[in-house]
């Protein structure tokens, strides 16, 4: 999102640039400013100005190469800077800064259109002894599976990320209570076939709830974390509908 609007931003600088030689070139033409110089420059041999115009061209094409190397370098960084802000390092997707500003643009859209989404808050259970029974590194191996297999289990206009630690969470769009259901069972059953190589198998559980209109952010996530939780006391590897 704030990707785009750099882009608009950059694109209306170059516009600007353009408009402004544009109106350069017309008020130039019209004064006559180039046969002027030329003029001057025989009328003052001595100032040998005549050497000045192809100056001026070759300027102007390395001024031109110059600012499309820099501009591409730029918008390469920034890029770059982006993807660093807004993604998880280890597991490349979202971190919580870019799902809490998607959450509030949902929030928003739901108090003002009455439309829905869904969350599903998703633990690793018993990491804790992932990490010490086969050492970290078997606890990175095993967030990076859990994260591919969740990005299987979703669709391209859906929003997942790595909410903390051990924790994912996952913004369902314009999804209700069941069609939330559906995906938990399915994240379930992918988890539970899943064959681990290198660690014992790993269980999951979830909360499941679905916005409401006129409801923060922070109430709606206390809710599905109090679906987790319920979960947890539950016995583990389940999803609860909060």
């Amino acid at each position: 999102m704030k990707q785009e609007l750099y882009d608009s931003s950059l694109k209306l600088e170059i516009i600007i640039i353009l408009l402004v030689n544009i109106f350069f070139y017309f008020l130039f033409a019209k004064i006559d400013f180039l046969e002027f110089l030329y003029v001057f420059s025989i009328e003052h041999e001595e100032y040998e100005l005549d050497e000045i115009i192809p100056l001026f061209m070759t300027l102007a094409l390395s001024l031109l190469v110059f600012s499309y190397r820099r501009l591409r370098e730029i918008k390469k960084f920034t890029s770059n800077l982006y993807f660093m802000a807004n993604h998880d390092q280890m597991t490349q997707i979202y971190n919580r800064r870019y799902m809490t500003d998607v959450l509030k643009v949902e929030q928003d859209r739901v108090n003002r259109s009455g439309s829905v989404f869904s969350l599903i808050l998703l633990d690793i259970d018993d990491f804790k002894k992932v990490n010490d029974n086969y050492g970290h590194q078997a606890g990175d191996r095993v967030l990076i599976e859990f994260s591919r297999m969740l990005k299987k289990s979703i669709r391209n206009v859906d929003v997942l990320c790595r909410w903390g630690g051990e924790e994912f969470l996952i913004l369902c769009r314009d999804t209700d209570q069941a069609g939330a259901e559906a995906i938990a069972t399915k994240i379930s059953e992918m988890i539970r076939l899943f064959k681990w190589d290198h660690v014992e198998p790993v269980g999951a559980s979830m909360g499941v709830v679905s916005s409401k209109k006129e409801q923060s952010t922070d109430q709606l996530f206390l809710r599905v974390d109090n679906a987790l939780y319920e979960a947890k006391s539950n016995g583990k590897n389940q999803y609860i509908v909060g």
